[in-house]
């Protein structure tokens, strides 16, 4: 799922706008379920405990294609959503676009099919880049886009709600591995656990022992720079792990990169999308969480 930042939609000003009766073909449990006014309503919940709710419904959308003239859908099938909680920042994204493979996501409808031909194609800058996002569909995604391109492929599990689940193998610390017990990150035959591209989350979320060995694997690397933990202050009080920055420092020279091995690709990040950097407080933070209750997927998210 992809961030969508715009302002925040008004169906009261929308000729076009409709809420679905709860008798639509997508008004189906879990998410979706009949409401007052026979309408359809959903509540969702993601892996990195956002939420939202509201009222499911159609409208048309518009994309800016590559050669600037609009590009006009109906009938897409929408949430219109009531109520968030979100982690996104003030003046972030107000919403989630669905690009699941379940029949209500937009890439599966078929009132895109025409436009998208059940292909997208997407690239998420860096953070704290200037740069434009890309999100393509159907023919103007040029492929392969490079000479050279990793793959890695997605599982496909009865009950995966559509998600893109991945087999992520291990990960390294400034290119010495991590090593982690087989299975860690593996969805058991019940449907639980197992790892997910999500870009809908903000941030990467870990199996409660992953994290711990990501965790302990950082503090002592950072000992041997004569770093301790600390407490995270403005921004940062929301993560685990934090340190001071030392004066003068650029972090540059002092923070290590990052490499998740999936089966058949590596991904590899800088500094940035590994750590939250706070040159205000003079701090960094690793920018990860655990996932607690041993229940839900991992999350590979967006600042990732």
């Amino acid at each position: 799922m992809l961030p969508a930042a715009a302002k925040a939609f008004n169906p009261q000003n929308s000729p076009s706008y409709g809420a679905l009766a709860a008798n639509h073909p997508y008004c189906r449990a879990p998410f979706y379920k009949p409401g007052p006014n026979g309408l359809c309503y959903f509540s969702i919940f993601y892996a990195d405990d956002t939420s939202a709710n509201g009222t499911l419904s159609s409208e048309v959308f518009a994309f800016i294609a590559s050669q600037g003239a609009y590009v006009h859908v109906p009938n897409v099938v929408f949430g219109c959503t009531h109520q968030t909680n979100t982690d996104y920042p003030l003046n972030g994204p107000v919403g989630i676009f669905g690009l699941n493979l379940e029949p209500e996501s937009f890439i599966s409808q078929p009132s895109s099919s025409p436009v998208t031909g059940m292909r997208f194609s997407y690239c998420l800058v860096e953070p704290g880049s200037t740069a434009a996002m890309t999100l393509l569909f159907g023919d103007e995604i040029t492929w392969p886009p490079v000479a050279r391109i990793q793959e890695t492929q997605i599982l496909r599990f009865n009950n995966g709600f559509g998600l893109y689940y991945v087999n992520l193998t291990d990960m390294s610390i400034d290119n010495t591995g991590i090593y982690f017990p087989p299975g860690t990150f593996d969805r058991d035959p019940s449907g639980l656990r197992g790892f997910m591209i999500d870009s809908g989350a903000h941030y990467t979320y870990l199996p409660k022992l992953a994290y711990k060995i990501v965790r302990d694997a950082l503090v002592l690397h950072f000992e041997t720079r004569h770093l301790l933990p600390v407490q995270g202050r403005g921004e940062a009080e929301r993560f685990d792990l934090c340190f001071d920055l030392p004066p003068n420092e650029d972090p540059v020279n002092l923070l290590p990169s990052m490499t998740f091995h999936f089966a058949g690709a590596d991904l590899p990040l800088f500094y940035q999308q590994v750590f939250y950097v706070d040159l205000h407080e003079q701090q960094f933070c690793l920018a990860m969480f655990p996932e607690n209750t041993g229940l839900a997927p991992a999350v590979l998210g967006a600042f990732q």
